[in-house]
């Protein structure tokens, strides 16, 4: 039961990021490959929108902020939320960051407005987030291995009772540019244990999973994209695999620069 929860909660989270995987210009070395599993921020005033209504925008060099349309897409009615990524290190080889993208889900989410009133859970919150600290190290002049750790944390709230979901996932990936036309970008976050808890009135609870207990690929979270860039269009096309199932990707990104 709780492999099951763990999955479905994950499937959530990586599903809202995808839309956000990766936004460029031309390639250059103030404009490399940027999605959210690697260490690479936008500049000051640069930001970047999707054809699935994620925004974001460098504030300074070390810091940029954004959101994404993608839970109005999905259900229909506003979720509020909120991504961040600071850059924590730098050398000349090599970048460290800090990434998060977090979501509160009213109970009005899964409620018709009559049922939200009368409902014993309309009080009850849900709050998602994935975080986690990336490093890139250069391996070309604008190709990068990336190597991180994640938390997908999950929270609920109502009356008093609470329960919380922690899933620990190393992740892995490549970004690697062949032109400043074009760019291919590899990922692979693979979730490896798991801590559920439960605090009520009626006592507290705890369990947990170790996934190398289990088949790794159940659980595992793979993509592959390519890039066309032009000017400040990008076509980004390729296959993900999450849980066992694979699907085509297609996103369209506008990147721009003040």
């Amino acid at each position: 039961m709780v492999e099951r929860g763990v999955t479905v909660w994950v499937f959530l989270i990586t599903s809202m990021l995808m839309v956000e995987q990766a936004a460029f210009g031309y390639f250059t070395k103030d404009q490399p490959m940027h999605h959210f599993f690697n260490s690479k921020l936008l500049q000051p005033g640069e930001y970047q929108i999707s054809m699935y209504g994620n925004f974001r925008i460098g504030l300074t060099e070390t810091l940029e902020v954004g959101t994404n349309g993608f839970g109005f897409v999905l259900f229909n009615k506003p979720v509020a939320n909120i991504a961040v990524k600071h850059e924590m290190f730098r050398a000349d080889n090599y970048q460290t960051s800090f990434s998060s993208h977090s979501l509160l889900l009213p109970s009005s989410l899964f409620l018709s407005g009559e049922e939200d009133s009368n409902s014993d859970h309309s009080d009850a919150r849900t709050f998602l987030s994935l975080h986690g600290i990336t490093t890139g190290l250069e391996v070309g002049e604008l190709s990068v291995f990336n190597f991180g750790l994640y938390d997908f944390y999950v929270l609920q709230q109502q009356t008093g009772d609470e329960a919380s979901l922690h899933v620990i996932s190393p992740s892995v990936g490549l970004d690697v540019v062949f032109n400043r036309m074009f760019g291919v970008s590899l990922i692979l976050v693979q979730p490896i244990y798991a801590l559920a808890q439960q605090n009520t009135d009626f006592g507290d609870a705890e369990s947990e999973l170790d996934f190398s207990r289990e088949d790794p690929s159940a659980v595992r979270f793979l993509m592959a994209t390519g890039t066309i860039s032009w000017q400040t269009f990008n076509l980004e096309a390729g296959v993900s695999s999450a849980f066992g199932l694979t699907s085509i990707y297609i996103n369209l990104f506008w990147r721009i620069r003040d």
